[in-house]
């Protein structure tokens, strides 16, 4: 790596260095080392080497490869990248010395072609430097941090003359007195997967000296607490944040983990969607009252699991999803055919059939689970929905009542739509709902502007109850309301 660019572009990759930015300043960069970590993009670690820069001396690592818990890298939990960036930081070159068996200006590491990754198998000879070859055990190559376990005495007396020299002024730094100022949070866990009842142990490893707690446990008994080391249960599956803020007489700090606890939800096992069976054609029109009916088996029979039926149109990226009947709880979904010609007409198809693939999902409230197969099925739309009865034209508005009339299922509605005068050039807007007997809306059988006519609807109650409805007309001041009785 260039560490001339280098040292000229830390400024600006790296937001974690500036209060301003997210992160904290830096302190006295002749008393203490300043460790920064953060979201690096294109490295996993930097540092500044001696003279370099005071406003960001020290160094700077990745979060995912510090630490040994949460987003760490298997294999990274060593802090070996660490060491190897102190090690620059006091004055250390790469081993192979930065170029093609370059120099790194130590007597005793043998000359080397470039970088080692992973784990190699001793001897591992380039550049003539047999029989031992590289040393890729050493901190300042980029092997694994399993691989690496030694400083040379050459690069020790390196780092001496850097620490008797260009940082001379740490051998008398207060280093290791307790610093007043404001806290910096960390906490760590001892677990953050959990089965429903079970308990998390948290542990406050804030920095600064904090002498007050606030935690917030979403999902959590207790929901907050002021201790310093809390004990958490959770009981129902699902992901949860958890926020500290630690306080001394400096200032307060806060972290806020989302998603850091995951309560693991009832087991579930593979399942299949049913019916329809593939390649059934469901023929709908925009106020098609029938109703098509999805099946598919259980991936569990435990009570908590929820099942969406998705569907999207074959060859297209975009799904429709819902829940199944009974607040997804049920392993079916029953939808009125008016529904599945809107959705046809919402995929974009521009011919009268669409060819659409359907499937379910489970979810345990942590984790989801896809059905093993999926379906096709072919909505076939038709313009017909309203059937006009009479080509002349009526003189007013006209709601008649409903034939047969007690029913079961079906019944049909008629109702004439006169010829406007008041010249504003569109058709009515009519309105035709059916209310059950405590008012409430059962279902709206016409929404829409209409021509001049006499017309009938159909009413298909066949999953309705026994009982009295009501049906409604409104348009343009006028409304008319009548009375049904289905029996079963």
């Amino acid at each position: 790596m260039n560490w001339k660019y280098l040292q000229k572009i830390i400024s600006k990759i790296n937001p974690g260095d500036r209060t301003v930015l997210g992160g904290h300043d830096i302190w006295d960069r002749d008393k203490y080392l300043n460790i920064w970590i953060c979201n690096l993009y294109f490295t996993g670690g930097y540092a500044t080497f001696p003279g370099g820069n005071a406003a960001n001396d020290g160094v700077v690592i990745k979060y995912t490869i510090f630490g040994t818990i949460g987003a760490v890298v298997p294999g990274m939990t060593k802090g070996r990248i660490a060491t190897h960036e102190i090690g620059h930081w006091f004055n250390l070159r790469h081993i192979w010395g930065d170029s093609y068996c370059g120099d790194d200006f130590v007597d005793d590491t043998p000359t080397q072609q470039a970088a080692n990754g992973g784990c190699l198998t001793f001897p591992h000879v380039t550049c003539n430097n047999g029989p031992n070859g590289d040393m890729f055990m050493n901190y300042m190559d980029y092997t694994s941090d399993s691989c690496k376990n030694i400083y040379t005495i050459g690069q020790s007396a390196r780092m001496n003359a850097a620490i008797n020299s260009y940082r001379v002024s740490l051998l008398t730094s207060n280093g290791g007195v307790p610093v007043n100022g404001v806290p910096i949070t960390h906490f760590r866990s001892d677990k953050t997967t959990i089965n429903p009842g079970q308990s998390i142990n948290f542990f406050d490893e804030s920095g600064g000296i904090p002498t007050g707690w606030q935690w917030t446990f979403e999902g959590g008994v207790p929901s907050a607490s002021n201790q310093q080391n809390p004990s958490v249960t959770y009981q129902n599956p699902g992901f949860y944040s958890v926020r500290l803020k630690v306080t001394n007489s400096y200032g307060a700090d806060s972290v806020n983990y989302i998603n850091y606890v995951k309560v693991l939800g009832v087991n579930m096992s593979s399942f299949s969607v049913v019916y329809p069976p593939s390649n059934t054609f469901i023929n709908t029109y925009a106020s098609d009252t029938a109703r098509s009916i999805f099946t598919w088996t259980k991936s569990s029979s435990h009570p908590s699991i929820r099942y969406k039926w998705k569907i999207h149109k074959d060859g297209g990226s975009v799904n429709f999803s819902y829940n199944s009947n009974n607040n997804g709880s049920d392993s079916v979904i029953i939808l009125r055919n008016s529904f599945l010609d809107s959705l046809a007409m919402g995929f974009g198809g521009s011919s009268d059939t669409v060819s659409c693939i359907w499937k379910v999902y489970s979810y345990n409230g942590s984790d989801s689970l896809s059905s093993q197969n999926q379906n096709f099925i072919f909505i076939v739309r038709h313009s017909v929905s309203i059937k006009v009865i009479s080509s002349s034209v009526p003189v007013e508005f006209k709601l008649f009542q409903n034939y047969p009339n007690p029913f079961n299922p079906v019944t049909k509605i008629s109702f004439d739509i006169p010829v406007r005068h008041s010249g504003e050039g569109r058709n009515p807007v009519v309105k035709l709902i059916i209310f059950d007997a405590l008012g409430r809306e059962v279902e709206t059988l016409v929404n829409q502007q209409m021509n001049p006519g006499s017309y009938n609807v159909s009413w298909d109650a066949s999953q309705n109850t026994s009982g009295v409805y009501f049906y409604r007309m409104t348009a343009e001041g006028f409304s008319d309301t009548k009375k049904l009785l289905l029996l079963k």
